[in-house]
């Protein structure tokens, strides 16, 4: 097989085609040393010891969730909507397969497959009741 260039086996050619499509998936995942140093500090601030007498349960639970905001953030593949109110409740946060990335799955030929999670929505709820790094 050739296109015009290049000759190519069908199974040369085929390996090139998922390979530049695996490619394009790792651009949409891959973190930045930026990334992972706002990562390792936001785990920092999450480990570092609670002050009992100034610290509430929701600022703990807040340090947790902004851990859980960051990792969802960089997937790039869901946005987040904080402190959803229903009629008796609030949700942290709900978590939505983005329409940004369902174009550029289809526009770049990304299985969708690829994505471990195969929910369209989830909601994450962070309750903290004690210290588990004391």
């Amino acid at each position: 097989m050739t296109n015009g260039k290049e000759s190519y086996n069908v199974k040369e050619y085929m390996d090139k085609i998922v390979t530049n499509q695996l490619e394009r998936f790792k651009t949409f995942t891959e973190w930045t040393q930026k990334d992972k140093a706002e990562f390792r500090k936001l785990l920092d601030i999450l480990r570092s010891p609670i002050d009992q007498e100034c610290e509430t349960a929701k600022g703990k639970g807040d340090r947790l969730e902004n851990v859980v905001e960051f990792i969802i953030r960089k997937s790039y593949f869901y946005e987040i909507f904080k402190n959803v109110h229903t009629q008796t409740n609030e949700i942290d946060e709900v978590i939505v397969f983005s329409d940004r990335v369902r174009q550029a799955l289809q526009t770049f030929g990304i299985s969708r497959d690829l994505i471990p999670i195969k929910d369209n929505f989830f909601w994450e709820s962070v309750k903290i009741t004690k210290n588990p790094w004391m």
